[in-house]
């Protein structure tokens, strides 16, 4: 018991919860809404706008927040809802179900989507105000 005690605290201790980002990188914090209300699911991602291997992505909280380690620099987004499409049956059977996404579909891709954003070391939160 107190050894498997020892390695959660090790775990949480070495997780990088709270640290500084990575080298070469910036902490990019936001929110993410809908309608005005905050998004509650989803998958941010991001890419870089000039075509280099640059890019990265996060989970959307259930408030409409995320935040991710970027390389400073231009990046073209897109957002996602995993839990969106077709469910199969719960029973033998029975029909799939659909999940409707709760992310509208012009932003599911970052040719799409209109959505931009400039990483700096400045730290200020983003928002992605979606219609």
């Amino acid at each position: 018991m107190v050894w498997g005690m020892a390695v959660v605290c090790a775990g949480v201790l070495f997780s990088g919860c709270g640290s500084a980002p990575p080298a070469g990188k910036v902490l990019v914090t936001g929110t993410v809404t809908v309608a005005g209300k905050p998004l509650n699911r989803g998958i941010i991602n991001f890419g870089s706008a000039d075509g280099t291997s640059a890019m990265g992505s996060a989970r959307i909280s259930p408030q409409g927040e995320f935040s991710v380690h970027l390389r400073p620099g231009d990046y073209n987004v897109a957002i996602l809802d995993p839990q969106a499409g077709m469910r199969p049956p719960s029973t033998p059977g029975g029909r799939p179900t659909s999940v409707k996404s709760v992310v509208p579909s012009r932003y599911e891709s970052a040719n799409t989507s209109g959505l931009k954003l400039t990483a700096a070391a400045d730290g200020n939160p983003v928002t992605f105000a979606l219609e």
